[in-house]
């Protein structure tokens, strides 16, 4: 296939999978090819060949009648004009390049391609976006936050839009509110799987423990010297009922927890508990050996009033 077939295959690519996922506004906003004779004109004002791979583009599309609903992920797919006004985007990249040599092999620049002038934008957002060099072809990121300024990203526009559109329709992308009405958001699939296997991990932690008993639940927050999970037991039996948070904290001290432990799970609901004199006596150990004074002296004058009682 030619470079004119491969382009327009990968964007009919593109748009089917955006039509199918209520991103067709993303298809609307793109503009008719350019005519030949406008090609011409900025090889004229360029004073260097488009190459064929731009050509093909700008004759499939002049970019998109409108800024924002971009087509290139976050960026918008610039038109000839755009290209053209933009262009000083790589030229500043280029010349940070030439000016620092040593960030030059990590951006992956040739020789020729670091001092050729033959360079245009056809993507991009604010000062990001994507250059092609037309001499070579190839297809650099711009970077302009970062060093190096331009990063090498595809062998040509044919292959960075083939590739652009095998994501796409492998569901790499999904569809997000912002610039414009929306726009394609490349997933950070890594951190899906760690969002299901947490939201697993819960739901499975959630049906284990509706199976236990209070007591059992207890048991296991202590013995994990977890205070937030005997928090969480006694949080659910106090909206049940005060009789039920009586007695969860019963078993809670039943458990053999350690004072500190006692203190640290009780410390919340301090002033609603009712205990004997000795209990609050065993809290207020617990807040001194957790140097927390606060929990000590309310604990011994509920000591003192529940020995008066």
């Amino acid at each position: 296939m030619t470079p004119e077939e491969l382009l327009a295959e990968a964007f009919e690519r593109i748009k089917a999978w955006m039509a199918n996922h209520g991103a067709e506004l993303l298809v609307q906003n793109l503009a008719p090819g350019a005519s030949a004779e406008r090609l011409r004109d900025a090889e004229a004002e360029l004073g260097f060949s488009l190459g064929r791979d731009l050509r093909a583009l700008w004759s499939l599309h002049d970019g998109q009648h409108e800024e924002m609903n971009g087509f290139v992920g976050a960026f918008d797919l610039f038109t000839i004009e755009g290209a053209l006004s933009g262009r000083d985007t790589v030229m500043y990249a280029l010349a940070f390049l030439r000016e620092n040599p040593r960030t030059v092999p990590e951006s992956g620049l040739t020789q020729d391609e670091l001092f050729s002038d033959a360079w245009l934008p056809f993507a991009g957002r604010d000062a990001d976006g994507l250059a092609v060099n037309t001499v070579s072809g190839r297809v650099f990121e711009i970077l302009h936050d970062d060093s190096p300024p331009l990063r090498m990203h595809a062998a040509s526009l044919v292959a960075w839009a083939t590739a652009y559109a095998s994501r796409v329709v492998a569901d790499d992308y999904r569809v997000e509110e912002g610039f414009g009405d929306y726009y394609l958001e490349l997933r950070d699939r890594k951190a899906e799987r760690r969002q299901e296997e947490r939201s697993r991990f819960e739901r499975e932690e959630r049906q284990r423990k509706a199976k236990m008993s209070v007591k059992e639940l207890l048991g296991e927050a202590v013995s994990r010297n977890r205070e937030d999970a005997a928090q969480e037991v006694l949080e659910r039996a106090e909206q049940t009922s005060q009789a039920a948070l009586a007695e969860a904290v019963a078993l809670l001290f039943a458990t053999g927890a350690s004072p500190a432990f006692l203190a640290g799970t009780l410390r919340p609901r301090l002033n609603r508990l009712t205990l004997s004199a000795a209990k609050w006596k065993i809290v207020a150990e617990g807040g001194a050996r957790m140097d927390n004074n606060a929990i000590r002296d309310i604990a011994l004058a509920r000591s003192r009033t529940a020995a008066s009682s």
